[in-house]
């Protein structure tokens, strides 16, 4: 995974010396506690942000993304210098990108983009097109990928070009995952047993759907017609034929989602490979 970028000038002063010296010793909790101490007793907001920070990284060694994604929220950013206002905000997207909470990672980058300059803010483009990624937003993170490539080589115009053109067939429309629309498969399945799991690719599926719905009818058309058991002909056919209709419906739509997001999987897998590669 990227790496977390980790702030600059990692304090030694008396204030974290003890928790510090916690983390080093592998006393992750008694960490915990000293960091939240801080965080409670100094007026500082830098020293204070530090303290989150530092508290945010012994989470993630606990592997507790979640309290550490949820313990930055807690940041003041007002009167915090560029640099420590990037970090902050940067850890809290990267954080959120690894919880799965996408809206809230890019609410984070949206916030870097808009306030810090262009010196710093650009280092947050490749996690901003992995974020964009899944939100399925191709063309905007493309966008921020040609931003940092032409701002971090500009001196040299060959590789920037070389880069530019990989992007650009990366990020080109063909190579978009076809998506398949979930209402359709609901209502293609309503009309033709199996027809919806067909469109959305799973053709197996679509056989045993029809298959399982034509026996409903078969059971009910043999009950009535030869063995003259028209009412549990009927019944038994019928409910045959009923829980698999309405469970192909359901079941078709289930598909169309699972067709995108596999699709979708797929493709963002292919371009972090990439981005993964990129110097941070």
């Amino acid at each position: 995974m990227i790496c977390i970028f980790h702030y600059a000038g990692r304090s030694n002063n008396p204030p974290f010396q003890k928790a510090d010296s916690l983390v080093k010793v592998g006393e992750l909790n008694w960490a915990l506690m000293e960091y939240e101490r801080i965080i409670y007793a100094t007026t500082d907001n830098a020293e204070r942000t530090l303290a989150l920070l530092k508290k945010s990284e012994c989470y993630v060694l606990l592997q507790d993304l979640k309290s550490a994604e949820k313990n930055l929220q807690r940041i003041f950013f007002s009167g915090l210098s560029d640099s420590l206002q990037y970090v902050a905000r940067y850890n809290s997207a990267f954080y959120s990108y690894l919880n799965k909470n996408y809206n809230q990672s890019i609410s984070e980058l949206v916030m870097i983009d808009n306030f810090l300059p262009d010196s710093i803010k650009i280092s947050s483009y490749i996690l901003y097109a992995l974020v964009l990624n899944e939100n399925r937003e191709w063309d905007n993170a493309k966008e921020k990928l040609v931003k940092w490539t032409d701002y971090n080589y500009s001196n040299q115009p060959q590789k920037r070009d070389s880069l530019i053109n990989v992007i650009n067939k990366l990020y080109h429309p063909k190579n978009y995952p076809k998506y398949k629309n979930p209402e359709k498969a609901h209502l293609y399945s309503s009309f033709v047993p199996g027809l919806g799991q067909a469109y959305s690719g799973y053709f197996a599926d679509a056989a045993f759907s029809a298959i399982m719905q034509l026996t409903g009818i078969g059971v009910a058309a043999y009950g009535i017609l030869v063995a003259k058991y028209y009412v549990t002909g009927f019944v038994l056919g019928y409910g045959i034929f009923q829980r698999f209709y309405m469970a192909g419906t359901k079941r078709a739509e289930f598909l169309a989602n699972k067709h995108n997001h596999v699709s979708a999987r797929k493709y963002n897998d292919c371009i972090k490979d990439f981005l993964l590669q990129l110097p941070q």
